[in-house]
């Protein structure tokens, strides 16, 4: 499994006509009601534009929560509502990041999640889950090879953006090479 990094990524200028949907902050939003494992879930969405949603706000978080509660196509297992949002740690266990390489904040774990039960390294955020209740509303962490409907999400210049992410997160492949310069004693 890979991430592509986030160094040309560039934001809106407006949420346009179509599929995106403006949302009630500074992001357009994309939902996929096709069933996808969580990385091609993630390729669907670099190539509209954007990325698996980062819930990086009680704003963004709520008005997805409230966003899937009215939507159709959302369940994926009996009467269970759950999507893939841009979590993971599958490159580097217990360390979260978004895929589009925000600053990672555990705002919304479920109880006791992360818990990496399945070797769970993708992140679902789950509205409704009738016989796990504690993660109702929630994020859980999650086999990334389980098929769910996702989110993609992109960002809306002019609103404290610019057109690329002033201080990117390194990209896996890059925290990977400074980790083996670092063991091998380098800086």
């Amino acid at each position: 499994i890979s991430v592509s990094g986030c160094e040309s990524d560039k934001c809106a200028i407006s949420c346009g006509t179509g599929p995106w949907e403006q949302g009630d902050d500074d992001h357009c939003y994309l939902w996929n009601t096709r069933q996808m494992k969580w990385t091609d879930a993630e390729k669907y969405c670099v190539a509209q534009g954007g990325h698996l949603a980062a819930i990086t706000s009680s704003a963004i978080n709520n008005f997805v929560l409230r966003s899937m509660a009215s939507r159709p196509g959302m369940k994926w297992h009996n009467s269970a509502k759950a999507i893939w949002v841009g979590g993971y740690d599958f490159d580097d266990e217990s360390n979260w990041k978004w895929t589009d390489c925000y600053p990672f904040q555990p705002l919304f774990w479920g109880r006791n999640e992360p818990n990496n039960l399945n070797v769970e390294g993708c992140m679902q955020l789950v509205l409704d889950y009738p016989t796990q209740s504690h993660l109702n509303r929630k994020w859980n962490d999650w086999p990334c090879n389980i098929l769910l409907p996702s989110l993609c999400m992109k960002r809306i210049c002019g609103r404290g953006t610019s057109n690329l992410l002033a201080n990117p997160i390194p990209t896996p492949s890059a925290v990977n090479t400074e980790r083996s310069n670092l063991a091998a004693g380098g800086k």
